[in-house]
């Protein structure tokens, strides 16, 4: 019984993070993130997906990845809008790498914090929370969206394995 009703929306680092829980051996922790795909509280993006290719994820990830197509969805016009402010704070450009700017490189980060705020989602994300840098967690600060690493999102749900 999940001790949440929160809707997460994951990160690329944190499908890299799952990628590690094979399913073989971790075939509970599989379960539980069918569940919540299956009761729509589980969300990420497309950029996503495109980020998980250029990396090579392992071929049961993209076989999950690949079933759950409507999981990752192309943005939409509100979180289209929502990007558009968070680049309008002073620094927060630099979510999205210099050399990903000039290469027109995949980025998910930006979309990943918008779809949190229009679903009124916790973003699940393994980046750190370093104040120095700007990363997911600091943008999910500003704009007062709840920010979790996976175990968080495990603990929130009450998984133990």
């Amino acid at each position: 019984m999940p001790k949440s009703d929160a809707i997460y929306v994951l990160d690329t680092g944190t499908f890299i993070e799952v990628e590690r829980l094979y399913p073989d051996r971790f075939p509970s922790f599989w379960r539980d993130l069918d569940a919540l795909a299956d009761a729509g509280r589980l969300h990420s993006v497309s950029e996503v997906t495109k980020e998980l290719v250029h990396k090579q994820t392992r071929e049961f990830l993209a076989k999950w990845v690949d079933a759950r197509d409507k999981l990752f969805p192309t943005p939409t016009t509100g979180e289209t809008k929502f990007v558009a402010d968070i680049f309008k704070v002073p620094g927060f450009l630099a979510l999205v790498n210099q050399k990903k700017q000039l290469k027109g490189g995949v980025v998910a980060d930006p979309w990943v914090v918008a779809r949190a705020a229009t679903l009124k989602a916790t973003v699940v994300s393994q980046e750190t929370r370093d104040t120095d840098k700007i990363r997911i967690p600091k943008v999910c600060r500003h704009f007062n969206i709840p920010c979790v690493d996976l175990q968080g999102m495990m603990k929130q749900e009450g998984w133990v394995y």
